[in-house]
């Protein structure tokens, strides 16, 4: 869904309500996308990042090859 300028304050509100997700990042070339669940914060200014000790599974390559990402988040 699009989301307009003028509609910000309305999905940033949305937003800040929620704290679970899932995170779809491109694949290395060659490789299908990966799909993460993610638990996040939005602060009116970014989402936090999916921290990891370990930094393992296949999407973190993928994620520090190319860090654009789609943030997915629905509601009942």
């Amino acid at each position: 869904m699009p989301i307009h300028p003028w509609d910000a304050a309305e999905w940033q509100q949305w937003l800040a309500a929620h704290d679970f997700g899932r995170l779809a990042v491109n694949g290395l070339p060659g490789e299908v996308p990966y799909v993460q669940p993610l638990h996040f914060a939005y602060d009116a200014e970014a989402v936090t990042h999916p921290a990891h000790p370990n930094r393992t599974g296949p999407h973190w390559p993928a994620l520090e090859g190319n860090p654009v990402v789609l943030l997915s988040v629905v509601e009942d």
